[in-house]
């Protein structure tokens, strides 16, 4: 198992919001399998405020799409 922190931005027309995941990944019978968590921690423009926390989930095989799922909530 390999435990991952990545620190990312996503922009749109209204501005950014940044967010702080940590993603724990195992590869098992030729697949990978992904889980994590993430913070919200601010954005700019519309969502300056923004804050929230979320939930990963996913997989696919080693040399194809990795699908992954987010469920959480956000606030700006």
């Amino acid at each position: 198992m390999s435990n991952r922190r990545s620190v990312l931005t996503e922009f749109d027309g209204r501005g950014s919001r940044s967010f702080v995941q940590h993603l724990d990944l195992a590869v098992n019978n030729g697949r990978v399998t992904l889980t994590g968590t993430g913070t919200r921690t601010g954005g700019t423009g519309a969502y300056r405020h923004a804050r929230g926390s979320f939930k990963l989930s996913g997989g696919g095989p080693i040399r194809g799409v990795l699908t992954s799922h987010l469920k959480g909530s956000i606030s700006y």
